[in-house]
């Protein structure tokens, strides 16, 4: 199983979203899976159907705000769609068993 949640998600978050998120993957944890695999992507930047005028805002500083992103801010850079996508692709094809949880580096 593959889950893309939310850099941040935790289940006692006080933000909803981030909150929602971190209870999926503890719901998900539980249910047994022999390999779950949990992206915790920050700003997802590729195209849209919907207009989000923030987010859009977001992604234009994208790439001045990565690169001051440095430590464990690392987690926090906006990664491309295209490169979430390859990302599961490859972890489709994973073997081994386990949970696992992977940020930015990962």
């Amino acid at each position: 199983m593959i889950m893309v949640s939310s850099v941040g998600a935790a289940s006692g978050a006080k933000n909803f979203y981030l909150r929602t998120k971190g209870e999926t993957e503890v719901h998900l944890r539980k249910l047994g899976f022999d390999r779950l695999d949990v992206l915790q992507p920050s700003l997802l930047v590729g195209k849209r159907r919907e207009s989000r005028p923030l987010e859009r805002l977001a992604t234009f500083f994208a790439p001045v705000m990565n690169l001051l992103l440095h430590g464990k801010a690392r987690r926090f850079r906006a990664i491309r769609t295209s490169d979430l996508a390859e990302t599961i692709l490859a972890l489709a094809h994973e073997r081994p068993a386990g949970k696992f949880v992977l940020e930015y580096d990962a």
